[in-house]
């Protein structure tokens, strides 16, 4: 159970619970590191070596191609595109995501990459929170049109939101999820 003191997991993620003393309600919030999947790097690399490579050839072509809309718009598209597998690529790599639990918001912010700003969830709306044992699989992840540019999570805490599902804590093990999941009902059921 938690106390008036801050309890720290150093050895998975730096975590901090506060229960403030005013309301006598539990503040949450904690920093997790995103799983580490060596295979989406056996994807990532060769596919930015490839994609850079076309895009320098789209970009020198421009100063050869003088007035051509079709060649310098398919190479902003193009650009564009691969930015958002460098962006992908390195939230693989270094991402970190921050949970926060105030009053009535709760706030998840993806670290480690670039572009990126807190996503907040109005606790009233939230539905159906639970500790799910996602198992990445690599197929789904070659197969899926979205996995090289969107910043996919796979956590174990996950819950509904405006039809939308949405998944955090990579790195947090059973025990330590199932008890930031109480902590958010807790304050839920007060609202």
């Amino acid at each position: 159970m938690l106390d008036q003191r801050q309890i720290k997991y150093p050895a998975e993620s730096e975590t901090d619970y506060v229960k403030n003393k005013m309301t006598d309600l539990q503040l949450l919030e904690f920093e997790c590191l995103e799983k580490r999947i060596p295979a989406t790097m056996l994807v990532f690399i060769p596919l930015l070596i490839f994609f850079t490579g076309i895009d320098i050839l789209l970009i020198s072509n421009l100063y050869t191609v003088n007035g051509d809309f079709k060649l310098l718009a398919g190479t902003f598209i193009w650009t564009f595109y691969l930015f958002a597998v460098y962006r992908s690529f390195f939230w693989n790599l270094f991402g970190k995501t921050k949970v926060q639990l105030k009053t009535d918001k709760l706030t998840i912010e993806k670290r480690g990459t670039f572009l990126t700003r807190p996503q907040q969830y109005d606790l009233k709306k939230v539905k159906n929170l639970k500790l799910v044992n996602y198992k990445f699989s690599f197929l789904n992840f070659l197969v899926s049109r979205g996995s090289l540019i969107n910043l996919q999570t796979y956590g174990c805490i996950t819950f509904n939101y405006e039809n939308k599902e949405i998944n955090f804590g990579g790195d947090i093990s059973g025990d330590k999820a199932q008890e930031i999941i109480d902590i958010i009902k807790k304050r839920k059921d007060r609202l």
